[in-house]
């Protein structure tokens, strides 16, 4: 989503490069593709919309899909920094729920976010490009998952840092559709129905071994300790 608090697209001074407002061009995009659709808007159509030339849009902006995803950034410092002031003593679900709705608390998320979480849900490009953008997000979410429950397989804190991504995700998608309330509020919501039990799930039938299981990397050669026939084919 966008995030800024200057609304000037550009401004450029005598013998200086332009300087380019991201937020700013994205809301504008935003506004217009919601108005005339994502496919039919040229990158004429957004210049002219945001006083910025086709020139310089395609300098600061690899693709229009990544106009859309231009405030990730933000919402990933909003993340880091959440997850920074939390105490070791909190329950792990409150620290990852605080600090995703942390990273979606922003007043043009509030201001656009309706008209954002429909256009990156419907449309292929946007949702594609989206996906590639998070990324980041959520590999620091698996990191704080995995530095407080260092127990866990690698695998399980990927898998819990991607599930707090859909989630978050997916309340959006559904806010955008009702258009009612705080975003965040949203967010909040859905992810109270998510639950971390590191202790439970360190008890469960198998998790020992799971957590010892070998990387990848290492597991040619694990089978092959295991196996003397197949460490000798290797071998020949």
């Amino acid at each position: 989503m966008t995030d800024s608090a200057d609304r000037t697209p550009a401004s450029r001074g005598r013998g200086r490069p332009s300087v380019v407002d991201h937020d700013a061009v994205a809301e504008a995009a935003i506004l217009l593709w919601t108005e005339r659709g994502y496919e039919q808007t040229t990158w004429r159509d957004l210049a002219d919309a945001t006083g910025v030339s086709e020139r310089t849009l395609l300098r600061h902006f690899q693709t229009r899909a990544a106009i859309a995803w231009t405030g990730v950034d933000a919402a990933r410092e909003r993340l880091a920094a959440a997850l920074a002031a939390a105490t070791p003593d909190e329950p792990l679900a409150d620290v990852l729920r605080r600090a995703v709705v942390s990273s979606v608390s922003h007043d043009s998320v509030r201001r656009l976010g309706s008209q954002w979480a429909t256009l990156v849900s419907t449309e292929p490009e946007l949702a594609a490009f989206g996906q590639r953008s998070n990324l980041p997000w959520t590999a620091d979410l698996a990191d704080h998952i995995a530095a407080r429950v260092p127990e866990a397989p690698r695998a399980v804190a990927n898998a819990v840092a991607a599930a707090y991504e859909a989630a978050s995700r997916s309340a959006l998608i559904d806010w955008a559709a009702g258009d009612a309330g705080d975003p965040a509020d949203a967010v909040d919501a859905a992810l109270r129905w998510l639950r971390v039990d590191a202790a439970e799930a360190a008890e469960a039938p198998g998790a020992a071994d799971a957590a010892e299981a070998p990387d990848a990397a290492d597991a040619p050669d694990a089978a092959a300790d295991a196996d003397p026939a197949a460490d000798g084919t290797r071998r020949r």
